[in-house]
């Protein structure tokens, strides 16, 4: 078969008398009957349990049954994998795995071209008895022409889990020769299992096959030269190609009567009928193949003892084939036909083409042929060979195929617009009215997703687009994508920082200007177009200009608008003071700038006397030129006065005893709400408030009560105004008082103790 389909012929012998009825060559039996349905697994975890086997063969004498059972399976990947069947029951009388199991394999080497050894062997081999190397030759061909190797098979090649052996005795050489010693203790009648393994270096078979032992004789011998086919031939052939000859054997020993001449793996399609005779048997084999492959029959000829030989013969059928460059070819291109003569073919001498108009050509030795010019539809060609199958007869195959001419598909291709700067990207898109199309852009910068109609287009250029259909057919449709992305020169500003009485700035876009430019001092705000921006405040600015009709936006111009230049912050505070006293007034914050006080004074503090309440200001003026004045009253505050001058009146006398009753007074005293007095020339206390304090009342006040002093004694005198904010301390000498006793007064008095 081809690619992943492989096509299995199985080959089994069982015991005739197992069956009934009993089966006939041509009919069929099933796989449920011979091997009680056992599965064929095909290795890939799947199997098959219901198929039937074609008779091919029929043997009363060795009481088998042979069948053919063709079984096709399609893998699902390439692999080699390994395809068996496996049941039970073997013949309980043989001398080796007697009712054991049995396991028929080969190797498949899915998605190459090799194909597995083909063998076939009678299901009995008979071999005389008492010989040390009674021998046979296992028959078998390779369909590619590798070379075999045999050997006795192993459990491990079979994949058995069960007990196996080999019959003692047995070898078989790497050519396929094999030699079994029959000598006592084995005995006529007796029945040995033997398998063998047949590789390709690539993949192997299993011969599984029993071995009888007989009495011996002179075996029959087939008569070659020009009769029987020699031994292991080959014979090519095609499909529909008939081949024949004779098989011929006799049988010169005296003790043998009759001879039986059967074949085993007769192909489909082949004729032979098995036939019995005295010393000499012939029977006619036909068969004209159907289908492409390789077979081998062997024939046997045994006597009646049950010696026997064996001759075998390949088939190698051939299947000429017509292939085109491809099942689909678009209209307007040339369909080119090719023929082959099959697998390893020789032998075709001419090929006849035919088309839709007839033959294509004529009849000659080239195998190929073209034809143009047809429309879109399904075509059917064919070509017939001539092959020479020997020197004297020759016969014609036939293969076909099928050509299907696919009309161009119709595409088209356009664009979503123009390059700009804000649109970045063009959308490409193709249209067909051909279904299950696939497209392909090319052009300078694209991106597309799979085989999809559209592509995202970012630069400009020629595009083109090649919309293929499931068959391969094209076209191709080209649009142009223009881009407009020239962006505006950087911008040239103007710019009015603020100044000591505004404390925002103004940018002015001088160049580029028009009326397709929109301004932006932030980059992302472009909704000015006069290019001025007032108001603006401190901070730095990125300032561009955009196209609103391609979206591309300038440079950038960086501009700083400066901080307000700072204006000077004075502090200077108002103060009262007590008429005739001075204070000094000093102002804060003019660090740095120039001061000017209304009095003229440029200095930070200066020193005032008020007669009156006044109000001084000052100036500051920095050294960016702003200036602030601040301002502050200097009151008065009433002070204690007097017009009269305070009295002191001395103290009494009693007696030579004066009292304490010296006084000092005020009379005409103005702005004095109390007044106190303490000795000595400066006022020590008590303060405004305290009890001793002596009220004025009509602007006069006593200060009473004073003790004689011995000598001139000072006293201050603290005259203060309302609430005590404002004093006056005034300086005044109390002098003694001396008091004596009259003459006419005094009297001695004496104290005595």
């Amino acid at each position: 078969m081809s690619g992943r389909t492989i096509e299995f012929k199985l080959t089994m012998g069982f015991r005739l008398g197992f069956f009934s009825p009993t089966p006939v060559v041509g009919g069929t039996f099933s796989n449920a009957t011979a091997n009680s349905s056992a599965a064929f697994n095909y290795g890939d975890g799947t199997s098959i349990t219901s198929f039937n086997f074609l008779v091919t063969t029929v043997s009363t004498a060795d009481d088998y049954v042979y069948g053919e059972a063709t079984l096709t399976h399609t893998y699902a990947t390439a692999a080699t994998v390994t395809a068996f069947i496996e049941a039970s029951a073997r013949l309980s009388t043989l001398q080796n795995n007697a009712d054991g199991r049995y396991r028929i394999n080969s190797t498949v080497n899915v998605g190459t071209t090799n194909l597995p050894p083909a063998s076939t062997l009678p299901p009995i081999i008979n071999l005389p008895f008492n010989q040390a190397a009674a021998s046979f030759t296992v028959p078998a061909s390779d369909p590619n022409g590798n070379a075999l190797t045999f050997s006795l098979a192993t459990a491990a090649d079979l994949g058995a889990t069960y007990a196996f052996t080999q019959p003692t005795g047995l070898s078989i050489t790497s050519g396929g020769v094999a030699t079994f010693d029959t000598r006592s203790p084995k005995a006529v009648g007796q029945l040995y299992n033997a398998v063998v393994k047949i590789s390709d270096g690539q993949s192997f078979v299993v011969v599984d096959f029993l071995i009888r032992i007989v009495a011996a004789s002179d075996p029959p011998v087939f008569v070659y030269g020009g009769v029987t086919p020699a031994n292991n031939s080959t014979i090519q052939t095609y499909v529909g190609c008939p081949v024949s000859f004779t098989v011929r054997a006799t049988d010169t020993d005296p003790t043998s009567n009759t001879i039986t001449l059967q074949a085993v793996g007769v192909p489909p399609g082949a004729t032979f009928s098995p036939v019995t005779a005295s010393n000499t048997v012939a029977s006619p084999f036909s068969f004209t193949p159907t289908t492409e492959g390789t077979s081998v029959t062997s024939f046997i000829a045994q006597d009646n003892i049950g010696n026997q030989t064996i001759t075998s013969v390949t088939f190698r059928v051939i299947q000429p084939m017509l292939s085109a460059n491809g099942p689909v070819v678009c209209a307007g291109n040339t369909v080119n036909l090719t023929a082959t003569a099959g697998t390893s073919a020789s032998g075709v001498t001419n090929y006849t083409f035919r088309g839709p108009g007839g033959v294509i050509g004529s009849t000659s030795t080239t195998n190929t042929a073209s034809v143009n010019g047809l429309a879109a539809g399904v075509y059917s060609f064919s070509v017939t060979t001539t092959n020479s199958v020997n020197s004297n007869s020759a016969c014609t195959s036939t293969a076909v195929t099928s050509v299907t001419v696919d009309a161009l598909p119709t595409v088209t291709l356009t664009n979503s617009g123009t390059l700009t700067c804000t649109n970045t990207s063009v959308t490409l898109t193709a249209s067909s009215s051909a279904s299950a199309i696939s497209y392909s852009f090319s052009g300078p910068a694209f991106s597309q997703s799979s085989a999809a109609n559209t592509a995202v287009v970012t630069g400009a250029g020629t595009y083109s687009v090649v919309a293929t259909t499931a068959s391969g057919c094209t076209a191709i449709a080209t649009t142009t994508v223009s881009s407009n992305t020239v962006a505006p020169a950087a911008p040239t500003v103007s710019l009015v920082q603020p100044s000591c009485t505004l404390a925002t700035g103004t940018i002015t876009i001088t160049a580029p200007t028009g009326a397709s430019l929109v301004y932006s001092i932030n980059g992302s705000t472009y909704a000015n177009t006069t290019g001025v921006f007032a108001g603006v405040a401190p901070g730095s600015y990125s300032v561009t200009v955009r196209n609103t009709n391609s979206g591309c936006t300038s440079p950038i111009t960086s501009v700083t608008v400066t901080a307000q230049p700072p204006t000077p912050v004075l502090t200077l505070n108002s103060v009262s003071v007590c008429s005739g006293a001075s204070t000094t007034l000093s102002v804060g914050g003019c660090t740095g700038g120039t001061l000017r006080w209304s009095t003229g004074d440029n200095t930070a503090s200066i020193v005032v006397i008020p007669v009156v309440t006044t109000t001084y200001s000052a100036t500051c003026t920095n050294a960016f030129g702003c200036s602030a004045t601040a301002s502050a009253t200097v009151t008065i505050r009433p002070t204690p006065t007097y017009t009269g001058i305070p009295t002191s009146t001395p103290a009494n006398c009693v007696g030579t005893l004066a009292t304490n009753t010296a006084h000092i007074d005020f009379t005409t005293l103005q702005n004095t709400e109390r007044a106190d007095i303490s000795i000595g020339t400066s006022y020590a206390g008590p303060a405004y408030g305290a009890i001793s304090n002596r009220i004025v009342s009509g602007g006069a006040v006593s200060l009473i009560s004073l003790p004689n002093p011995s000598t001139r004694q000072p006293y201050t005198v603290r005259l203060f105004s309302a609430s005590g904010t404002c004093y006056v301390d005034v300086g005044i000498v109390l002098d003694p008082t001396t008091c004596q006793c009259p003459a006419s007064s005094c009297v001695k008095v004496s104290i005595k103790r």
